[in-house]
């Protein structure tokens, strides 16, 4: 019940600003304003996707305590934890810089390769220094 009104009243807050902000920025009709507000609704668009469910659930849950509805918690529980995968869209959106970041680290994690011959050699040499003779 704590969390219910400071994140919806927080949620709330940053729609309302990045409104007053956006109608503040359209005005000036500057190819640098249209970009900020571009990148201003990606940010956006990911914290909605990422907390409308969940947010939707906890007023449910206290305005009707005795219903409570399936398809939100599934919801909730599908859209949350996608945070760190949707934010990094959003930072390749608006940064080009880390689409290439992204693209070295995919390319490093791909092209590295271990033969499985080598390590099941490994393992039955270890095994063979073994020597059970120490147990006690």
């Amino acid at each position: 019940m704590l969390l219910i009104f400071p994140d919806t009243v927080v949620f709330f807050i940053l729609v309302t600003i990045y409104c007053l902000t956006w109608f503040k920025i359209k005005r000036t009709q500057s190819f640098v304003g249209k970009d900020l507000c571009k990148q201003m609704s990606i940010y956006l668009l990911t914290y909605a996707i990422i907390n409308i469910f969940a947010m939707a659930n906890r007023l449910q849950e206290f305005f009707f305590p005795e219903r409570a509805f399936f398809v939100l918690y599934v919801l909730q529980f599908s859209t949350e934890p996608m945070q760190g995968f949707l934010n990094a869209i959003a930072y390749v959106w608006n940064e080009p810089e880390y689409l290439e970041q992204y693209k070295i680290l995919f390319s490093r994690c791909t092209t590295t390769k271990v033969k499985i011959i080598q390590v099941q050699g490994e393992q039955e040499r270890l095994m063979s220094l073994i020597s059970y003779d120490t147990l006690p």
